[in-house]
């Protein structure tokens, strides 16, 4: 009895170098070239936007959904939004438990609207995540978090 197996491909669609920019060059000119060998390799995969990058490039988010592939959460801004691993330089402070229900809520809500279809799958910026991050996507409704 063979079992399937599947390997996610994701891409984090964010400001350029994580938040140490407020630009989308990288977004803007790279997608294209990476759409274009997902589809030569007939390859589906999960982007996972910002709200903030979704907001500011729909016009990508809506290419990305035409294509076929998946608009995943990365949160709202490029925060941190569960318990840091390691000290990152320009880096915020960590939200605080409370806000993060509210911040991810708002980033599904903001997604949803763009893509035209709710998210399922979630990347915490950094990959630092948390017990806590994992309660409120359960709540919400996720089914994926790529983060660990």
């Amino acid at each position: 009895m063979s079992k399937e197996m599947y390997v996610i491909l994701g891409f984090d669609m964010e400001t350029d170098i994580g938040s140490w920019t407020r630009e989308y060059k990288g977004l803007k000119n790279g997608t294209p070239i990476i759409l274009d060998i997902l589809d030569k390799a007939k390859v589906k995969a999960t982007f996972f936007f910002t709200a903030d990058a979704a907001k500011n490039n729909p016009e990508i988010v809506h290419q990305i959904r035409q294509q076929g592939h998946e608009i995943g959460n990365h949160s709202l801004y490029h925060e941190t939004v569960g318990e840091a691993l390691f000290y990152m330089p320009y880096d915020s402070n960590p939200l605080l438990a409370e806000e993060v229900k509210p911040r991810l809520e708002k980033a599904t809500e903001i997604l949803t609207k763009i893509a035209g279809k709710r998210p399922v799958s979630f990347r915490a910026p950094r990959l630092f995540g948390s017990a806590q991050v994992i309660r409120v996507l359960e709540e919400i409704g996720f089914l994926v978090d790529a983060s660990y």
